[in-house]
């Protein structure tokens, strides 16, 4: 598909996918926001396009998969949050809660930076998509280091 065709199919269907970014959004400003980051996913993926298939499900597929992605980073942020939020809270804290947190804290500064790096950015609710762009990691790597990052934790809580 060339550039010319994506921008006519583009223009063709953009009511249809901002309706539906409306929807998935709720919010006019998140719905803008959700559909200018599907046209660019689509267009830096446009090799991915197959010539002759619906292009308003290609990229309701992708505005989909961006709205699961961005629901997902929400919630583990909303967890790692209160996560935190209850540690910080020095009066509901036993000192075994306490001791816990700074032994992660310890263990996860002590590990290789490659581990580290991938382990705080999951920690802050990225999905693995989004820390392999932010290390430039092909995502299978991205998955590897998560799995030993959470290893090397388990083994150390062990001791």
């Amino acid at each position: 598909m060339t550039k010319e065709e994506f921008l006519a199919e583009l223009t063709a269907t953009r009511t249809v996918l901002k309706r539906y970014a409306l929807y998935l959004m709720g919010d006019n400003e998140r719905a803008d926001e959700l559909l200018q980051e599907t046209i660019v996913r689509a267009y830096i993926g446009l090799e991915g396009f197959v010539p002759g298939t619906n292009f308003l499900r290609w990229m309701i597929t992708i505005m989909k998969n961006l709205y699961l992605n961005y629901i997902e980073r929400k919630r583990n942020a909303i967890v790692y949050i209160e996560y935190l939020s209850d540690f910080n809270n020095v009066d509901k804290n036993t000192p075994e809660q306490l001791l816990l947190v700074h032994d992660l804290q310890e263990i996860i500064n002590r590990m290789p930076p490659q581990l580290r790096d991938a382990i705080k950015l999951r920690i802050k609710g990225m999905s693995y998509g989004e820390i392999a762009t932010i290390l430039g990691l092909p995502l299978a790597t991205v998955k590897n280091r998560l799995y030993d990052a959470r290893n090397e934790i388990k083994s150390e809580l062990k001791k």
